[in-house]
């Protein structure tokens, strides 16, 4: 899917159309699948596990998101809602069937989640003042929290070691984890100090590597796999955004 570049949103389009879990191959691809929460005016479509399990969000006829897990096998969706929240957005899913994301609640103060076997879970980075989830591997989640000087920063959860502060990129003013697979590499994108220039990146807990894809103005990675393969977007002086494919260290 192509956005106009000066337009870009994360993510894009009102349905996401995406490739379930196909095996990658240097003919075209025609196995699209196209997914639609029952009576919603806008369907997204975050992350897949392996067992094509879906999570994202929709927006229903009143202007409200609600998150969902769409079970491809079975063709069923799943609404989710964290309790007395007026907003949820389900960003990751692993291989166990457990959901992370984000909700605001009736306070519009917004806090990360898991869901795991029918339970929720709130998670709320210690000393923020909001949280934010994107990504959810086997042993891991992360995501980015807003300190007390309303600076985001990216951080990363364990079962066994609780939440801890990761580094934000050098020389970064932002800095976005927007995935993360069950080796601990998490890939997403970094803004310099102007705000106004975006590259991908990936951390495997001590270093910084990805870029950009060549003669982008603006790269985002988004998401990556238990093989170290990268997806995201692309932005180049066609004002458009294109997808790309990062794979054995090269775009």
């Amino acid at each position: 899917m192509r956005t106009a570049l000066g337009s870009r949103m994360i993510p894009a389009g009102f349905c996401l159309l995406f490739l379930l879990a196909l095996p990658l191959t240097a003919g075209p691809i025609t196995n699209f699948y196209s997914i639609d929460y029952p009576g919603a005016i806008r369907t997204d479509a975050y992350k897949v596990n392996d067992y094509h399990q879906v999570v994202g969000a929709y927006q229903d006829a009143g202007g409200a998101f609600h998150g969902y897990i769409f079970d491809y096998g079975h063709q069923t969706f799943t609404p989710l809602d964290f309790p007395r929240s007026n907003r949820t957005l389900a960003y990751g899913i692993n291989d166990n069937g457990e959901v992370s994301g984000y909700y605001r609640d009736s306070g519009n103060v917004v806090h990360g989640f898991r869901y795991s076997g029918g339970v929720w879970t709130s998670i709320d980075f210690p000393g923020s003042t909001r949280t934010f989830i994107y990504g959810d591997a086997s042993d891991s989640l992360v995501g980015r929290y807003r300190d007390s000087n309303m600076v985001f920063h990216p951080f990363i959860c364990t079962r066994n070691s609780g939440c801890s502060a990761w580094p934000d990129y050098p020389g970064a003013s932002s800095t976005v984890p927007y995935a993360i697979n069950d080796s601990g590499t998490s890939v997403g994108y970094w803004a310099d100090s102007t705000g106004s220039v975006y590259n991908g990146y990936s951390y495997d807990g001590s270093t910084f590597a990805l870029g950009a894809y060549p003669g982008a103005l603006a790269t985002f990675a988004e998401g990556i796999n238990n093989s170290g393969d990268v997806v995201g977007a692309w932005g180049g002086t066609d004002t458009l955004y294109h997808g790309f494919l990062y794979r054995g260290g090269v775009y």
